[in-house]
């Protein structure tokens, strides 16, 4: 809901305001660098790793700090 008002947001500014250059123009003519499309899948891939150690961690670690290894958890995860 949050995300859907800011888009609707944004193009009620942009239908009243039109198209102004708040920001400045940028001018990236037809060139695509290729490294940018090598540094956008590396981060793609470092990022989806970190959010996969980070969703494994919040289901893993309890409020102890430590991870369960009690009978409970680990049949649970099998």
């Amino acid at each position: 809901m949050l995300i859907t008002g800011i888009i609707i947001a944004g193009i009620v500014a942009h239908a009243l305001q039109g198209n102004y250059t708040y920001f400045g123009t940028m001018d990236v003519g037809t060139h695509f660098p290729k490294m940018l499309a090598v540094a956008v899948g590396v981060t793609a891939v470092v990022t989806g790793i970190a959010v996969g150690v980070f969703c494994w961690l919040l289901l893993n670690i309890r409020p102890n700090g430590f991870l369960c290894r009690c009978a409970k958890c680990t049949h649970r995860a099998r």
